[in-house]
């Protein structure tokens, strides 16, 4: 009876988590979102031009290391060129996330403060999934199965082949987003600041040696397959140089984009930094015990979080900007302390000396936690009905336009940073820099790469042009010039004529010979 009654609770565990997915990713699905923001669409038609036989930077551009283009590309495998495929996945890796987050958390705080922290993280998602289908969001399993892989070998007081798959997956999410590694980066600083004396070093080497065993095979993998497709100095101009470029900013702005994703995780960050704060405090003081109350493999798992909690807020700010996906990297060892804040919160509420009206007032803010982000939730759910941009344009009248004027097989230049509508309408685009961001970007855009745009416009001489007026992106002028350059705009304002507006967006059509 008493293990039938355990295998129900487990269940209902899996199912609840099963809900709180679903109750982020069912606002962000084809059924309520009928277009995609900015970079799932260059994800998409990546996916979509893979699935017809072309290669990542080679034929299409994109600063993203290449696992997120293969993930979009097997999601539209298996639905037939439809979002949903690509939606599934997302499902899929979210519920692993979180059901191995809550699988470990239940180990080492018990089953409510697991429940109550995987909730809470998972709801923070509609704060910031912003349309969803980032790199970021597939990095999450990988992220969770790490730490519960650390968890394990620190028990075990041994890493062998689990070492080699933390290095494995986080070798993985770095060729899906290279600042998520920050767990691996913290498991490896814990293990060897926590041997360090003479009878564990070799040890320490060992566990080294395998975690960076495991991460050099996803890199030796990973690079062999660009160099068999012949890509290998594109990909790294485009995931690696393009990105110290992007990447230069300030201090000061670095500072802010921290501030700001605090903000953005509300009331999980706040969870987050007292558990952080508390257990700092707790593994520091004898007097708090906390050594003596979880068991030492708990505490190793702690131990890590300390360490990458300041890398993760690091290197979630270390472009300088503020976007909202850029703090989902977070969410594991938020999830972590979070839990740890809920274990000490429930474990108070069971000393006698606290009154009923205490323990009333405590059980509601929990409640409250909760409900910020759900109502988030219905938000999400009005904005995203019927994405239309922030300048006011009807992405569903655009696609018909591009369809009722083109054929399957005619180019469509969408000048600025919109190649959803490329993805959306099916159609491809001229040239590989779908976008036009790298064209513009100071240090990293020159001659070369500015004569290959044009050029590739002029040869496949697209029907149409969408300028999306997009300011970092001005039609026509990149501040560099050159006599090739020259000649090349000055054929294409010859015989590009305006024939439609959608608001701001201006449509172009070709009428040369």
């Amino acid at each position: 009876m008493k293990n039938f009654s355990n295998a129900i609770r487990r269940i209902t565990d899996e199912i609840i988590i099963l809900i709180v997915v679903l109750i982020v990713l069912l606002p962000i699905s084809s059924l309520n979102m009928p277009f995609v923001r900015r970079d799932s669409g260059v994800f998409l038609y990546s996916g979509w031009r893979i699935l017809n036989g072309e290669v990542p930077y080679r034929d299409v551009w994109d600063n993203k290391p290449p696992v997120i283009f293969y993930i979009n590309a097997a999601g539209l495998a298996i639905s037939g060129g439809s979002r949903w495929g690509v939606w599934l996945i997302e499902l899929i890796s979210l519920f692993c996330a979180a059901l191995i987050g809550f699988k470990l958390l239940n180990k080492v705080f018990g089953r409510l403060p697991a429940l109550l922290s995987t909730c809470l993280w998972a709801l923070t998602l509609i704060g910031i999934i912003s349309g969803g289908n980032y790199a970021t969001e597939y990095t999450l399993p990988m992220q969770f199965a790490c730490l519960w892989l650390a968890y394990e070998s620190e028990k075990k007081e041994a890493y062998s082949w689990r070492g080699i798959l933390i290095g494995v997956l986080c070798g993985l999410a770095f060729f899906t987003k290279q600042n998520t590694i920050g767990i691996g980066i913290a498991i490896l600083l814990h293990n060897i600041i926590t041997r360090l004396n003479p009878a564990s070093w070799k040890k320490a080497l060992v566990n080294s040696f395998l975690i960076i065993l495991g991460g050099m095979t996803s890199l030796v993998v990973i690079v062999s397959w660009m160099a068999v497709q012949g890509v290998t100095q594109q990909f790294w101009e485009a995931a690696f140089v393009y990105n110290f470029v992007y990447s230069s900013s300030s201090f000061l702005n670095r500072v802010k984009s921290i501030v700001i994703g605090m903000f953005y995780l509300s009331t999980l960050t706040l969870l987050a930094l007292i558990g952080w704060g508390a257990c700092f405090l707790g593994l520091k003081l004898k007097k708090l015990h906390l050594r003596q109350t979880l068991d030492p493999v708990a505490v190793s798992l702690l131990s890590i979080g300390l360490i990458d909690l300041p890398i993760e807020v690091i290197m979630a700010s270390i472009s300088g900007y503020s976007y909202r996906h850029y703090y989902l990297s977070l969410l594991p060892i938020y999830a972590v302390f979070a839990g740890f804040g809920f274990w000490l919160l429930l474990t108070q509420l069971s000393y006698p000396s606290i009154s009923k009206k205490i323990k009333g007032l405590l059980t509601i803010c929990i409640a409250v936690i909760f409900f910020i982000p759900v109502a988030g939730a219905g938000i999400a759910l009005v904005k995203d009905t019927h994405y239309i941009s922030d300048r006011g344009i009807a992405y569903n009248e655009v696609i018909s336009y591009v369809k009722l004027h083109t054929s399957e097989d005619d180019f469509v230049l969408v000048w600025g940073a919109e190649t959803g509508i490329n993805y959306a309408a099916q159609r491809r685009s001229p040239s590989r820099f779908v976008y036009q961001f790298p064209l513009y970007e100071t240090g990293y855009a020159d001659q070369k790469i500015v004569e290959e745009f044009l050029g590739d416009i002029i040869q496949h001489q697209p029907p149409i042009i969408i300028d999306t007026q997009n300011s970092d992106m001005p039609i026509y002028d990149f501040g560099i010039t050159s006599p090739e350059i020259s000649n090349d705009l000055q054929f294409l304002q010859s015989n590009y004529k305006v024939v439609e507006k959608f608001g701001p967006w201006v449509v172009y059509e070709y009428e040369g010979n």
